[in-house]
């Protein structure tokens, strides 16, 4: 600044030499005029050395400074003519080539990166050295319902992401979220530019455990049932025969035969009803309006729900939109919850409400929501829940939870079942709208 600023001053001094010459006498002689050309002249001179030699060099670096602040990767310097000026143009033009080909292979891998985990099946979370969330997948989103964008919170701020905070650096963990699914959760870091970031890894190892427990039950009821079958198809004929030779008795031999006939039918249909959940085939679905479905069974559930002296209710909010399901066995489905919803509010004194409703959570995915306003569900009893053949009811089997889990799975829908603090029970399910359907 200083070299421009003696340009400025030499600049100055010539004007001031012209305004000298233009008003100055000349009659009495010529000698100042010339020593003013020549002054002129000089100041000439010095102009332009001192434009070439040092204000055009620090121009253009003034320019390249302002390219690197503008990160103006494809503009280049030109030369001024001077070697040394010229080597650190040339420098300079190399290092923005240099930099404007890493910038691009950056960009490159970074839109891979980015590309891979957005697609990716299992979720990821990253986090910066502040423990506040940088990234999450699409996946991560879905597995933790995480509804809103949570870049920039804290694991603590988010209610999906609170299980995050107890899992060591470099372990793995397992734990079940609000919807009934088993994540599997790893905690890993990287280094990145000199700072450590946190990473999460999350899977939905859901489908596998309900698949090896089903393996394992499956094995043992098929045993069982094979041995009770035999057994009481033998009982039965036993029971037929001395029926037929006891017929005429006066004695109550008859009764207890038949009572010992119909126990034996009814262990019969004990362990049918197991082996109906082993044997649950594919769903066969077709394009159902769950409105009309849900309010065709209408009357059934509302006969279902007076043996508990409960009202039933259904709020349509889906019109003619369709979905694909096995319309028969989400029958059995919506039974079973309304069946339970009633015996709940059996056991308890409230006048009891059971309430079916729809609407569209979001564009293309439906809830259907059963709600009651029984007994209620405790946290203790919410960990076991969808366990297979968990019940809390005294005279329970633990069929109806696995059977509705099993059906639910495999048609892929999204479930909930909790107690709210306004005391409601609620059982959600989310269903995909029929592709081109639309509200």
């Amino acid at each position: 600044m200083r070299i421009k600023w003696l340009f400025f001053i030499v600049a100055a001094a010539q004007l001031s030499v012209w305004a000298f010459m233009i008003g100055k006498d000349y009659d009495t002689g010529y000698t100042e005029f010339y020593l003013l050309e020549a002054a002129t002249v000089v100041n000439i001179i010095l102009l332009i050395v001192l434009y070439r030699q040092i204000i055009r060099p620090l121009n253009a670096l003034s320019d390249g400074l302002n390219l690197l602040k503008a990160q103006d990767w494809n503009t280049r310097l030109r030369p001024v003519g001077q070697p040394e000026v010229d080597r650190i143009t040339e420098v300079f033009n190399m290092m923005l080539e240099k930099l404007k080909d890493q910038r691009i292979r950056f960009e490159e891998q970074n839109h891979f990166l980015n590309i891979l985990i957005e697609r990716a099946p299992v979720g990821v979370i990253i986090t910066g050295n502040d423990n506040r969330v940088k990234m999450v997948n699409p996946a991560a989103a879905s597995l933790l319902s995480l509804d809103a964008d949570v870049s920039g919170k804290t694991a603590a701020q988010i209610a999906g992401c609170r299980n995050l905070l107890n899992i060591p650096l470099g372990e793995t963990v397992t734990f079940r979220t609000e919807n009934f699914h088993t994540l599997r959760c790893t905690h890993l870091d990287f280094i990145d530019c000199g700072i450590s970031h946190d990473f999460y890894i999350i899977d939905d190892i859901s489908d596998s455990i309900a698949a090896a427990e089903k393996e394992t039950y499956g094995k043992v009821i098929r045993y069982i049932s094979h041995e009770v079958n035999n057994t009481v198809a033998g009982l039965s004929s036993a029971f037929d025969i001395l029926a037929s030779y006891f017929e005429s008795a006066d004695d109550d031999m008859p009764m207890l035969i038949d009572a010992c006939a119909s126990r034996a039918k009814t262990l019969g249909d004990f362990i049918a009803r197991y082996a109906d959940v082993v044997k649950l085939s594919q769903p066969e679905r077709g394009p159902v309006a769950l409105d009309y479905f849900i309010d065709s069974l209408g009357p059934f559930l509302k006969r279902m729900a007076g043996t508990s002296g409960s009202c039933y209710e259904f709020t349509a909010g889906c019109g003619d939109t369709e979905v694909l399901l096995d319309a028969a066995m989400f029958e059995r489905v919506i039974i079973n919850i309304v069946k339970n919803a009633s015996e709940s509010i059996a056991s308890v004194t409230t006048k009891g409400l059971i309430k079916i409703s729809t609407r569209f959570k979001s564009t293309g995915l439906i809830e259907l929501c059963i709600c009651d306003n029984g007994a209620g569900i405790s946290d203790d009893v919410r960990e076991r829940l969808f366990t297979p053949f968990f019940t809390n009811k005294p005279d329970g089997h633990g069929i109806g939870l696995t059977f509705i889990s099993e059906v639910l799975r495999k048609h892929g829908f999204r479930f909930s079942l909790r107690t709210d603090s306004d005391g409601l029970t609620r059982f959600s399910i989310e269903i995909p709208v029929c592709q081109g359907a639309s509200h």
